[in-house]
């Protein structure tokens, strides 16, 4: 007060969120004293016990391969495995058979990375085909993870009801609820994402199917901005929202449970299409919030992407970024570096109230 030399607090320091809440200057630890409890079953949540010596926290580093031509996308796929990621997110933009993923999938070895898949429009009988192939490799199905992701909102209740009668088959696959690159608000989005997710567990508990049979098989993708704090309060008020919904369904749920994968995005303006490498120090500070907010698969794409002609240059710098902040800053050695923090437990807890807000206007 002191220091503002008569001018006036509210106006000089706070400021309003297009979200509609305010943001302090400051917060201690009387901002988080009703929250506390609430949040705290959160906390560590990823921690990694199973196996530290990879790390207190782990995500996987998934490369973005666009499938043009299926041998091509093979040696890019197994070139990136070797060479420091840790799964492939194969974007297909035609129908697959399981002899076309037996020539994608080639030496790949499912049973030790992520496979994901994101398709045009609706699967059919993707999954299906993928069961055959990990049979034909002689894999366990149970041992197989990975996302896919499609265009399913308009997939009708018998069309829904088969992909998840495939999912069933493959038990860590998840169906991927995202809805793509925007610039929603960030409690509409989460609102957004949760009530697609009510919606279609209510459309397919309808048709029989029980709440456990569809929850686990749930993850959303998020798009990252470059927004820091406000993407790792956004992420970790996902997690949050999404365990008290499976609560409500009568499932043992942990947050762990719940898979949130992120995706950084390459601004496109007349600054990048100048220096495209501005976009490499965003997608550095984007990866550092999806991290830090509790991602659990992470795909950075080429900073040139849709500026120029991505090269092996481009996917080798993209897949590059989550490494240098596992291996050289570390950021595998806390599981929840943000556990605590009296801003982020605040700001988690307001877009979560707003988020809860809004989506309790939909459903």
């Amino acid at each position: 007060i002191a220091d503002l030399k008569g001018k006036e607090y509210e106006k000089s320091l706070v400021w309003q969120t297009e979200e509609g809440f305010n943001v302090q200057p400051f917060y201690n630890s009387a901002d988080i004293a009703k929250i506390e409890e609430d949040l705290a079953h959160t906390h560590n949540s990823l921690l990694n016990t199973e196996n530290p010596d990879f790390g207190y926290r782990y995500w996987a580093n998934l490369q973005k391969i666009e499938v043009n031509d299926l041998e091509i996308a093979n040696k890019q796929a197994l070139k990136a495995l070797q060479t420091g990621a840790d799964g492939i997110v194969f974007y297909i933009n035609s129908i697959i058979s399981s002899d076309n993923l037996g020539v994608l999938l080639k030496n790949i070895e499912l049973s030790y990375c992520v496979v994901s898949f994101r398709l045009k429009g609706l699967p059919g009988n993707f999954l299906q085909n993928l069961s055959v192939h990990v049979k034909k490799v002689n894999i366990a199905r149970e041992k197989i993870n990975g996302e896919l992701i499609c265009d399913f909102a308009e997939a009708g209740e018998t069309e829904l009801f088969s992909i998840f009668d495939q999912l069933a088959q493959l038990p860590n696959y998840k169906l991927q609820i995202s809805l793509g690159s925007t610039q929603l608000m960030y409690t509409t989005e989460t609102a957004d994402l949760l009530a697609e997710a009510v919606k279609l567990t209510s459309t397919l508990v309808e048709r029989g199917k029980e709440a456990k049979e569809i929850i686990p098989q749930i993850s959303f993708g998020l798009h990252l901005r470059n927004n820091y704090f406000f993407e790792i309060a956004r992420i970790r008020a996902l997690r949050f929202l999404f365990t008290e919904i499976a609560d409500s369904y009568g499932i043992n749920f942990n947050p762990a449970d719940l898979v949130i994968s992120a995706f950084t995005t390459v601004r496109i303006d007349e600054t990048t299409k100048e220096d495209p490498y501005l976009n490499m120090l965003s997608n550095t500070s984007q990866a550092m919030s999806g991290i830090i907010g509790g991602c659990n698969m992470l795909t950075v794409f080429p900073h040139n992407e849709n500026l120029e002609e991505t090269d092996e240059f481009s996917m080798h710098i993209a897949r590059n970024v989550s490494n240098i902040l596992k291996d050289e800053a570390y950021f595998d050695k806390v599981a929840d570096p943000a556990a605590g923090s009296y801003y982020l437990e605040k700001l988690t807890e307001q877009i979560a109230a707003k988020s809860w807000e809004a989506f309790q206007e939909q459903v």
